[in-house]
C-alpha cells in the first residue's frame, strides 16, 4: 500500500468529494481523520453520525479511521483537529483542506455578511488547519498539503465571494509551497468538477445546478458544449485518485501547482505570468503619459484582447435577466 504508515486529515469528508478522498486515502493504507461540521441544534461539533458513517465504511474495508467533528474555520477547533491526528496516529503527514461553502450573486447584490461567511469557511477554513499542521510537518521534515480551490477562481462564471475566496485558496497553496518546500512539504491545489450536493445548493436532484449552467449560457459566459459537459459531470469518486497521487512520496516534484480535476480529465493550470510586455527606459524617458499609452497599448499588451462581456442596452439587459432566476444574478 503506497500510503501505509501515513496519517491524513480530510476536512469536509462526510459527503461528496471529501468523503471520496478519505475513502481513497484509506484504501491505500493511510490512517484517516474524518471531519465534518457536525452541526446540530447545539451548534457545530455536536453531531457525529455522518462522520461515524464514513469511519465505518473505512473500517469495514480494513482501514483505520477516527471521526473529529467541528468547524475548521474555528481556530481552536482546527488546532484540536490537527492535535487529535498527531495524538492518535503519531504524525500529521497529509492535510486535505476540502471543507468549503458555496456562494453566488454579483458584487453589487452580495450582502456583506454573505461575503464574510463564505470567506470565513473557504479561506480561514484552509488557513487554520494548514497553520497548525505545518508545524508538525516541518518537525517531521515531510508533509503533503492539498487545498480545494475551484475553476470559478478564474472569474469565468462571474459571481463575487465564491470565486474570490477560491482564488485566495489557490494563491495560498502556491505561497505555502515556497515557504514549506525546504522541509520536504509540498502544497498544491485542486479544482474539482464533479456532481455533488454543493453544486445543487445542497438540494436533492440537479435542477438548480442545471438552471445555473443555462443562465451562464444565456449571458454568453459558457458555450452550449461547455454547459452540457458541466451538467453531465461524473460523481466525486473521479476526483479522489489524483488527490491521492499528489500525496505520494514520489509526487514530490509537484509543488505549488493548481489542477482542474474531473473523472476523466486532469488539467494543469499555469502559474500567472506575463505573456506580453510594453517597456520604456524610465530614467531616460520618464513615466508613461496617457497619449503614448493610447497609441501603444492596442498594438502591444492589448493586442488581440476583447471584452468578454460587452455592454448591452437597458432593454436587452432587462429581457436577459427576466429569464434568469435572481439567485444566479
Amino acid at each position: 500500500m503506497k500510503l501505509a504508515g501515513k496519517s491524513a486529515i480530510v476536512t469536509g469528508s462526510t459527503h461528496g468529494v471529501g468523503r471520496a478522498i478519505a475513502l481513497e486515502l484509506a484504501r491505500h493504507g493511510a490512517r484517516v481523520v474524518v471531519n465534518g461540521r457536525g452541526l446540530g441544534p447545539d451548534g457545530p461539533g455536536t453531531v457525529t453520525d455522518e462522520a461515524d458513517a464514513v469511519v465505518g465504511e473505512i473500517e469495514a474495508a480494513g482501514g483505520e479511521a477516527i471521526a473529529c467533528v467541528g468547524a475548521v474555520n474555528d481556530a481552536a477547533f482546527a488546532e484540536r483537529l490537527v492535535a487529535t491526528c498527531a495524538e492518535r496516529f503519531g504524525s500529521v503527514d497529509i492535510l486535505v483542506n476540502n471543507a468549503g461553502a458555496s456562494g453566488g450573486l454579483s458584487i453589487d447584490l452580495c450582502p456583506p455578511e454573505h461575503w464574510h461567511d463564505v470567506f470565513d469557511v473557504n479561506v480561514n477554513g484552509t488557513y487554520y488547519p494548514s497553520h497548525f499542521a505545518a508545524g508538525y510537518m516541518k518537525r517531521q521534515h515531510w508533509g503533503r498539503i492539498l487545498c480545494c480551490s475551484s475553476l470559478a477562481h478564474t472569474g469565468f462564471i462571474g459571481g463575487s465571494c465564491y470565486p474570490a475566496s477560491k482564488g485566495a485558496v489557490a494563491s495560498l497553496a502556491r505561497a505555502m509551497a515556497r515557504n514549506l518546500g525546504f522541509y520536504g512539504i509540498t502544497s498544491n491545489a485542486f479544482c474539482p468538477e464533479a456532481r455533488t450536493r454543493m453544486i445543487n445548493a445542497n438540494q436533492p436532484g440537479s435542477e438548480i445546478h442545471e438552471a445555473h449552467m443555462k443562465s451562464l449560457e444565456r449571458r454568453g459566459f459558457l458555450s452550449a458544449a461547455q454547459v452540457r459537459s458541466l451538467i453531465d459531470l461524473p460523481g466525486p469518486e473521479g476526483i479522489a485518485p489524483f488527490v491521492a497521487y499528489l500525496c505520494l512520496p514520489e509526487a514530490d516534484y509537484i509543488n505549488g501547482q493548481v489542477f482542474n480535476v474531473e473523472g476523466g480529465r486532469i488539467g494543469l493550470v499555469p502559474e500567472p505570468h506575463e505573456i506580453r510586455t510594453l517597456e520604456r527606459d524610465v530614467r531616460r524617458d520618464g513615466i508613461w503619459d496617457l497619449e503614448t499609452l493610447c497609441e501603444l497599448v492596442p498594438q502591444t499588451v492589448g493586442v488581440s484582447l476583447r471584452n468578454p462581456v460587452p455592454a448591452r442596452s437597458a432593454e436587452e439587459i432587462e429581457k436577459l435577466f427576466s429569464q434568469i432566476n435572481p439567485m444566479f444574478w
